[in-house]
């Protein structure tokens, strides 16, 4: 997978979301914010991924459990993951940079 499809934020009721091992990744849209509904949220492994939207989770109020584990390129954590209220679960393990 090189490309997740920004029409990804019309899955309203989406509540489980995973994206691993996409070794071509570079980003992940700044549409998946619309998935409101989302309560885990596993973003592993992708070892291009540098950034993540600033607002990803401004509106993701449902948010429960967040994996952010061996992103080797990831440089930054977004602002917005301050807004997620509803987060009990967090894992940040691997990032180098």
């Amino acid at each position: 997978l090189v490309a997740v499809p920004s029409s990804i934020g019309k899955l309203s009721a989406l509540q489980v979301l995973s994206v691993r091992e996409c070794f071509e990744l570079p980003y992940l849209p700044a549409r998946l914010s619309r998935l409101t509904a989302l309560q885990k949220l596993e973003i592993e492994n992708n070892t291009c991924l540098q950034d993540l939207d600033d607002e990803l989770f401004a509106d993701m109020a449902a948010l429960r459990s967040l994996r952010i584990d061996f992103n080797v390129a990831m440089r930054a954590l977004p602002r917005s993951l301050l807004q997620a209220s509803n987060l009990q679960e967090l894992s940040l393990l691997y990032n180098h940079r």
